[in-house]
């Protein structure tokens, strides 16, 4: 991994709206809180996890997981059916225009909430809109699905109450995961139900439209708040985690205290799935942090969640947390609260804050590629002064490291004074360090501009404008969210929520002004052929390709000799992505050569077969 240099720091020096002072990030400082000793029977455990799972050895995993279970001893919290409705849906919604804009809900209906994820074996995209029902209906959760690169979108079910169903603005969040044979989204989502007490769920939608729900219900006592979720399906296919991460808000004989909560999801894909909690604290039952002292009622926790499978094939499950609010504690703000943990989250993870001076910040939301890759990448909204906010990123190329490195960045460099409300970033899983920022700035009228700008190899990429002269963005609800297409160039995604609240959008590529794009198809441009993954692998495998134009494709499979052992594709396919399953089950072990071929375009990749 290259080191920051002083000219990414110059490139990051954004121009924002105030004096030249004010466009110069602040230097970070780090700064370890608290390193638990490692528990050498979990450690040997999760090892043994870790080895099932890359291995997709779902017996094993299971195995491991339930004596892990013994001596964690974790909630575990079932599926319920609870008394929300859930229904198939099938309603296509397709490109709009030339300029890559997909409605996804039209202009006359209020959202209150929105999101979107690719996941990375076939590419499939899942948005996920809320549909404001003011309390006088029900809200609306609708989830949708894209095959083609976001060029249509068909909605695969919607969720909905003959009750109350209130979701609390903005407070969504969608993954997307694959196991190889079809695709899934996991929704989590924070509201109120007919008690009126805060409470967070986690849908999961396959992508045939069946479902699965697991709810935190509120009570006078707890409320959970703010649900983040992530996977590490960049690393694991079959066996993937899904991570939640939430705030307790308790109150017990009139004390209200704020706290982390962690859970996973171990077995995604399963036909019934549950909740397992995280490590605890055992006298104040936090994962990471606790505000420990009264919260007053104005107080607020955030938090956000990301995995990381580092250079060195280590699995560093992380968080980041802003409290706000709470007299004497936290830094008010000013400062970001991690934790990282290598066992999976089972166990007392490592603290550390990260603080660039004086200034107040919000609504971190952090991202990682997930695979053989260091970086982490954090967007927050911080005040510049009075009520101006701005976006404002943080990153690391060495989060694994005892004491992380940081550095901090203006990432909006729009002239004039511009109020964000909302900021987003994400991953381009399993890539060398690929993201992308989006956020909102409001200006006059109920409007606001939707941007999205790349972060690269170090650099933070042109600025883009992603919501076309005639169609604004909210100045309240429907907060952008940033995604990625399954396309060699000009892959960026960003969905938004119209003027005044009213529809969501979808728009699809970054490489310059919103009216100048010109990549409205999904097809790559040029010629791909993937490295297989897993790799090693036993018996199967899956292969990755992309062509440009429709035509005759082979790829066949050789030994070391130059022999063909098999042949996986001959025939006539469509420009874009292709997924193929490599069966290894009646070869020996051993090293394999696979190659692609199409015209007078042709590939060969390494793939190792261990048994």
């Amino acid at each position: 991994m290259k080191k920051l240099s002083l000219i990414f720091l110059i490139l990051l020096t954004a121009q924002t709206v105030f004096s030249q002072t004010e466009k110069v990030p602040e230097p970070t400082q780090t700064k370890l809180i608290e390193s638990p000793q490692a528990n050498s029977l979990v450690s040997e455990i999760t090892k043994n996890i870790k080895l099932a799972r890359e291995n997709e050895d779902i017996p094993a995993k299971i195995f491991w997981e339930n004596k892990l279970h013994e001596i964690t001893k974790p909630q575990i919290i079932t599926e319920s059916n609870g008394n929300l409705i859930y229904e198939k849906t099938a309603e296509t919604q397709s490109n709009a225009a030339s300029l890559n804009l997909t409605t996804l809900v039209g202009s006359g209906i209020d959202i209150s909430a929105n999101g979107i994820s690719r996941e990375h074996v076939h590419g499939d995209i899942y948005a996920a809109v809320v549909i404001n029902g003011y309390g006088m209906v029900s809200d609306t959760l609708k989830v949708f699905r894209s095959t083609n690169n976001g060029i249509s979108f068909t909605s695969v079910g919607k969720l909905f109450s003959v009750g109350t169903f209130l979701v609390t603005a903005n407070n969504l969040d969608i993954e997307a995961v694959s196991r190889g044979d079809s695709s899934f989204a996991f929704v989590g989502l924070s509201y109120k139900g007919d008690n009126f007490y805060s409470s967070s769920l986690i849908l999961k939608v396959r992508q045939d439209g069946t479902q699965k729900v697991i709810y935190l219900p509120g009570t006078s006592a707890s409320k959970f708040l703010n649900i983040r979720i992530t996977s590490d399906n960049a690393k694991y296919i079959s066996s993937a985690y899904i991570y939640a991460i939430l705030t307790l808000d308790s109150n017990i004989n009139g004390t209200r205290k704020l706290k982390t909560k962690l859970y996973k999801i171990e077995s995604p894909y399963s036909s019934s799935i549950s909740l397992t909690a995280g490590y605890q604290n055992p006298t104040f039952g936090q994962y990471s942090y606790n505000t420990l002292t009264a919260a007053p009622d104005t107080a607020k926790m955030e938090s956000d969640v990301a995995y990381v499978n580092t250079v060195a094939n280590g699995d560093l499950l992380c968080t980041v947390t802003i409290v706000r609010g709470v007299p004497g504690f936290f830094d008010d703000g000013k400062t970001l609260y991690f934790a990282t943990n290598d066992n999976f989250g089972s166990t007392s993870p490592t603290l550390f804050s990260v603080t660039d001076g004086v200034r107040y910040k919000e609504s971190p939301r952090l991202a990682a590629t997930g695979l053989l890759n260091n970086s982490l990448v954090i967007i927050v909204r911080k005040l510049f002064g009075g009520t101006d906010w701005g976006p404002y990123c943080f990153w690391s190329p060495n989060i694994p490291a005892a004491v992380p490195p940081f550095q901090a960045a203006f990432v909006d460099n729009s002239p004039g004074e511009n109020i964000t409300l909302g900021v987003s970033v994400a991953a381009n899983y399993r890539s060398n360090g690929s993201y992308i920022f989006s956020f909102s700035n409001r200006y006059t009228g109920g409007k606001s501009n939707i941007y999205t700008r790349p972060f690269y190899n170090l650099t933070l990429g042109t600025q883009v404008k992603s919501n076309p002269d005639n169609i604004y963005g909210s100045d309240n609800y429907g907060s952008p969210d940033a995604g990625f297409r399954n396309v060699n160039n000009d892959s960026c995604l960003v969905i938004w929520g119209g003027a005044s609240n009213l529809g969501s959008y979808v728009t699809g590529g970054c490489s310059g002004p919103f009216i100048g794009i010109n990549n409205n198809n999904s097809t790559p441009e040029g010629y791909y052929l993937a490295q297989n993954y897993p790799n090693p692998f036993n018996p199967s495998t899956s292969i990755a390709f992309e062509i440009r134009e429709k035509g005759f494709v082979t790829l066949k499979v050789y030994d070391v000799l130059g022999n063909e052992v098999m042949q996986l594709v001959n025939e006539k396919k469509e420009a874009g992505s292709h997924v193929v399953q490599f069966d290894a089950k009646s070869l020996p072990s051993g090293t394999y050569f696979y190659k692609l071929t199409k015209d007078n375009f042709s590939d060969v990749k390494k793939m190792v077969l261990v048994k």
